[in-house]
């Protein structure tokens, strides 16, 4: 008699179906928590921008509803990782200013906002 060797028996082919696909699964359910984990980072900072744009932060410019312009003006002209740095935001982010109907304020003549050059406002780059 000739023996090749062990052929494949139904038992080792769905033990091998089962690891595959344990591991599938347990690499979605950790690719998930991570991108929730930053998603939650992500509000977090977001949350955050607001409450050290008013009062007498160093970087406040918003007193009640009454905008600094001269605050404004300094802090426009930061450059955008300093403002990253100082603010403690790891993402991209975009400043921008509406009115009570929603639509984009300037913060000075050539410049719609402030923040990352890759996000846009419309037809507006944000930097």
């Amino acid at each position: 008699m000739n023996k090749l060797g062990q052929g494949w028996s139904l038992d080792a082919i769905v033990a091998i179906i089962i690891f595959v696909v344990l591991i599938i699964v347990a690499l979605w359910f950790l690719t998930f928590a991570v991108q929730n984990n930053r998603v939650e980072e992500l509000k977090a900072e977001g949350e955050t921008i607001p409450e050290v744009l008013e009062g007498d932060d160093p970087f406040g410019f918003i007193e009640g509803k009454q905008i600094d312009k001269d605050r404004l003006q300094e802090f426009a002209d930061l450059p955008y990782d300093e403002i990253r740095k100082q603010l403690g935001i790891k993402g991209d982010f975009c400043i921008h200013l509406q009115d009570e109907d929603g639509n984009l304020i300037n913060i000075s003549p050539d410049r719609a906002a402030i923040g990352s050059g890759k996000a846009r406002i419309g037809n507006f780059a944000c930097s």
